[in-house]
């Protein structure tokens, strides 16, 4: 992910590169919270209680919870659009694109990825009480974000 390996792409090359970069984070996420112990509702008292490390009961528990919502994330979506979808469309069509369905399938992806990013935000500030001390710090922390959220 350094910057030496988009230094002679062309600008599309280089956002693709990017989004497959992001894919690949979004699934270090899940494999994380696949292996990421918990404490027992059951047990808990004043945020004590027993950590569950089984990784059967904590793959089931994150399976029923958040892990379609991590997966939606990471699916490859603008990449599958670009791939099949497009040139579906261009051959089925008679000189004209639609263009709507498309923007849809594309859109749709940024809400669970906004699900996870701005949790994520509100958990760094709550553990750090803030998450930058400058205001340029803080703008490109917000501007990291908004690339996270956008590509």
């Amino acid at each position: 992910m350094g910057r030496g390996k988009y230094k002679n792409k062309p600008t599309g090359q280089r956002q693709f590169s990017s989004r497959e970069d992001l894919h690949m984070l979004y699934l270090l996420h899940i494999f994380i919270k696949l292996r990421t112990t918990y404490i027992s509702p059951k047990t808990r008292v004043f945020g004590r209680g027993e950590l569950v490390m089984d990784p059967k009961k904590i793959a089931r528990r994150y399976l029923r919870s958040d892990f379609f919502v991590d997966l939606i994330a990471t699916l490859p979506l603008p990449q599958i659009v670009i791939w099949f979808i497009i040139p579906a469309f261009k051959s089925s069509s008679s000189g004209h694109t639609h263009n709507a369905p498309v923007l849809i399938i594309v859109l749709l992806q940024y809400v669970p990825r906004l699900y996870l990013i701005f949790p994520l935000s509100s958990q760094i500030i709550k553990a750090n009480g803030v998450v930058t001390k400058t205001a340029w710090a803080g703008a490109a922390y917000n501007l990291i974000l908004y690339s996270l959220h956008v590509s």
